[in-house]
């Protein structure tokens, strides 16, 4: 029983088409992204954002992708680990970046992203009021795709949105992508 299931499953991964794209597809996505900032002074907060994707392969290896996103939940600010009692929520998250695509089974491939983002964050004080800031910086980030039908797949990955001298803005996101 055990060896019919593995050669099941054996035959799916060979013969689901690779996710490495086929040159002049596209795609469409989304994402749940948990944000993580960190900043020299010891102050952290991690607010959860939505990402929308899509994407357009140059060739069967290289996609060219733009990500527009917004935040969906706050995020606690804490410094040395202790509750401030402000919030921070991320306003705005868009980019354009280069996906290189290594196919390592039929249906799963890894990928590594290089571009540029940028953002704007609130951090609510309470009744002292809020401030928002925005930034762009280039991108770095590296992920794993896995199909799940012929033409929907999952992600997980990370990206470094913005590393800055003073403070790090990174993610870890997962979603679904749609191919066309």
């Amino acid at each position: 029983m055990k060896t019919t299931i593995s050669a099941v499953v054996l035959t799916g991964l060979i013969i689901t088409p690779a996710f490495a794209g086929t040159p002049d597809t596209s795609y469409a996505g989304l994402q749940y992204a948990h944000s993580m900032y960190e900043d020299d002074s010891g102050f952290e907060t991690e607010p959860g954002a939505v990402v929308g994707r899509i994407g357009h392969f140059l060739n069967e290896f290289v996609a060219i992708e733009l990500r527009a996103g917004f935040g969906i939940s706050d995020g606690d600010i804490e410094l040395d680990g202790s509750d401030t009692g402000a919030d921070s929520e991320i306003d705005a998250l868009y980019g354009i970046y280069f996906a290189g695509h290594v196919p390592i089974t039929g249906r799963f491939s890894v990928y590594g992203l290089l571009g540029y983002s940028g953002g704007e964050a609130t951090v609510d004080y309470g009744p002292s009021g809020s401030e928002s800031e925005n930034d762009s910086d280039f991108s770095f980030g590296a992920g794993v795709e896995l199909g799940i039908t012929p033409a929907v797949s999952g992600t997980l990955e990370y990206v470094s949105y913005f590393s800055e001298s003073d403070y790090d803005i990174e993610a870890l996101s997962v979603g679904l992508n749609y191919h066309y």
